[in-house]
C-alpha cells in the first residue's frame, strides 16, 4: 500500500553550502553567505519535503537480482544486502513548493538550487528514520537508479511500484528524468541488523576525489 508523508525541514547555511561543494578549506564569500541567509529568512525557514513510499514483504533473491511483485532490481550489491533484509522500502521524495525568488542575480538561482538539494536529501533521511521507528528495523543507505551497479532504467521499477503524481512528481518517459528536478527515487533494505552506511563500500568508482576508503 502506498503512503505519503509531509515533512517540515529546517536548514542551516553550512548544510546548503556543503551540498554546493564548499568545504572547510574552501569557504564562500561573506556576500554569498548573506545572500543565502536572506533566502532562508524571507521564507521563514518553512521548507517542506514530500515523500511517498511502499514497503514490500514479498521478495526473493536469485542470480544477483532482487525480485518483487513490482519487477526486478538488477543489482548484485542491492541483492546481496537484501539477503539479510526483512522488507524492501521503495520511495520517492521531493521538495514542496520551492518558489523562485524574483531576483535578477544568477547567484540566487544557484543558492536556491542548493536549498532544493538539501531539502530533498534531508527529506529522504527523515523518511528513513521515521520508517525505522515504525518497523523497528534498520534502514540501509538509500540506493537510487544509476547509483552503484543499478542502471538508471531502474526508474521504471520505482514507478511501477509508486504513483508519483500523488506528490506532484512527473517522470519523463524518454530520459527517465524526474520533475521537479529536486527529487530522489530510491530503495532501502530494512533489516534487523545495522548495515554499513559508508556509500563508498558499495560504489565501483575507485578513482574518486570524494572516496572515503
Amino acid at each position: 500500500m502506498q503512503s505519503t508523508m509531509e515533512m517540515d525541514i529546517n536548514l542551516q547555511d553550512h548544510e546548503i553550502m556543503r551540498s554546493l561543494g564548499y568545504k572547510k578549506e574552501k569557504q564562500p564569500s561573506e556576500e554569498t553567505i548573506n545572500m543565502l541567509n536572506k533566502l532562508i529568512y524571507t521564507s521563514s525557514n518553512k521548507f517542506k519535503g514530500l515523500g511517498t513510499y511502499c514497503i514490500v514483504n514479498d521478495f526473493r533473491i536469485g542470480n544477483g537480482e532482487l525480485f518483487t511483485p513490482y519487477g526486478c532490481i538488477k543489482s548484485f550489491k542491492i541483492a546481496s544486502l537484501a539477503e539479510k533484509a526483512e522488507q524492501v522500502l521503495i520511495g520517492v521524495a521531493t521538495v514542496h513548493n520551492l518558489k523562485k525568488i524574483e531576483e535578477e542575480d544568477i547567484m540566487y538561482d544557484y543558492l536556491l538550487h542548493g536549498i532544493g538539494i538539501t531539502i530533498v536529501e534531508k527529506s529522504v533521511d527523515f523518511l528513513l528514520r521515521t520508517i525505522e521507528k515504525t518497523t523497528k528495523c534498520y534502514a540501509s543507505l538509500p540506493f537510487s537508479p544509476g547509483y552503484c551497479d543499478w542502471d538508471i532504467s531502474g526508474q521504471k521499477f520505482i514507478f511501477n511500484a509508486l504513483d508519483p503524481s500523488i506528490i506532484n512528481v512527473q517522470i519523463m518517459s524518454n530520459s527517465l528524468r524526474m520533475l521537479p528536478i529536486h527529487t530522489i527515487s530510491f530503495v532501502s533494505l530494512l533489516s534487523l541488523q545495522k548495515t554499513n552506511k559508508n556509500p563508498c563500500v558499495y560504489c565501483n568508482l575507485k578513482k574518486c576525489s570524494m572516496r572515503r576508503i
